[in-house]
């Protein structure tokens, strides 16, 4: 049966056996957002799937939880792991389920301390350890990109800066990295967006690749 929905945003695209999938942030009549499956066979027509994603909750996890959205998506050992941003009164932070079939997923502890948005988990451990990318926004932080790193996907330390963002420049207000990052002989290809400010007419979103 048809899907309504107020508004659909920011969809995250991955290979799902021989299928296409999409996981997608929509909003519902209430403008509360939740996330929904989307597949194809041919990556054109897709078919979305008629309930929402079921994220395991809890009194925990639903002070922080009025929406969710900005998802990106890392297949690591046999898994989908999905980071995305939670956020309530409180604010925003990251959070991480894990998934093999997009039916039933596994949740981990909050990612992340507050304020904390556009998470990415490298595709593969460094040295043993998860590497994970992500902005803090904060008035010390700013919009700069930060590297953690974590030996259980519980515990994460160890962060480092990795970019800033550049004032009077296309990245002048805040950088996100905008999907997963993949490997190459040079090293990892990066692409991130940005977010420069445009006077009256409000802010700018671009995007670029680095590598690292």
């Amino acid at each position: 049966m048809p899907v309504c929905c107020n508004w659909v945003f920011n969809p995250v695209a991955v290979k799902f056996g021989k299928r296409y999938l999409l996981f997608l942030r929509a909003e519902d009549h209430s403008r509360i957002s939740h996330f929904r499956v989307a597949t194809s066979e041919d990556g054109i027509d897709f078919q979305v799937w008629e309930d929402p994603a079921h994220i395991p909750g809890g009194p925990e996890y639903d002070v922080y939880e009025t929406n969710r959205y900005d998802a990106r998506i890392t297949l690591l050992d046999g898994w989908y792991y999905i980071m995305f941003c939670s956020e309530a009164d409180l604010g925003c932070r990251l959070d991480l389920v894990r998934t093999k079939d997009f039916v039933h997923y596994e949740r981990f502890p909050f990612a992340s301390e507050i304020e904390q948005r556009n998470g990415v988990l490298f595709p593969e451990k460094i040295n043993g350890l998860y590497v994970r990318l992500a902005r803090p926004l904060n008035q010390h932080a700013g919009g700069d990109m930060w590297v953690s790193y974590s030996p259980d996907l519980i515990f994460c330390g160890k962060s480092s800066l990795v970019m800033r963002i550049r004032w009077h420049c296309w990245d002048e207000e805040k950088l996100g990295l905008a999907a997963v990052p993949i490997k190459t002989k040079q090293g990892w290809l990066c692409i991130y967006h940005s977010v420069r400010l445009n006077g009256s007419h409000g802010s700018i979103n671009s995007a670029s690749v680095c590598l690292t």
